[in-house]
This record gives structure tokens, sequence and C-alpha cells, in this order.
């Protein structure tokens, strides 16, 4: 399955930085599974989520493993 945004360019798509205020911890920990990271407990509680344009810090690249660190180049 694509996520909702994965049409758009790297610089607009979704992604990090992610700050989850501490007092959601054990609620997102709950939720969270594989690399899908809080994808299922923000989808849930989208009320909770302000979306700050960072499209000039990042490409929007999403490295994982110490291979992919050369998309960050």
């Amino acid at each position: 399955r694509q996520a909702p945004d994965a049409g758009l360019p790297p610089a607009l798509r979704r992604g990090h930085p992610l700050l989850i205020d501490a007092s959601l911890r054990k609620a997102v920990s709950a939720t969270v599974t594989g690399d899908a990271g809080a994808r299922a407990f923000l989808g849930s509680h989208p009320e909770l989520v302000d979306e700050v344009d960072c499209s000039d810090q990042s490409t929007g690249e999403d490295v994982d493993t110490q291979d992919q660190l050369g998309l960050l180049r």
C-alpha cells in the first residue's frame, strides 16, 4: 500500500522531524510496529497533528540502514 503522499515531490511528503509530546508516550508506544513508526497512532488522532513546513530542511529521503546513507549526499 502506498502512502497518501507518495506521488508528491520528496520535499512535500510527510516525514521527519516528528515530535511527540511526552504525555502521549505510552499511547504511541502501544501502536508502534516495524517501519511504520507512529503512523497508526497519528492516523487515529489527526487532531493532535500540527504540520510544519520543513521543505527547505531536507530532501525527505528516509534513511533506515547504513547502506542508505548515500541518499543524504
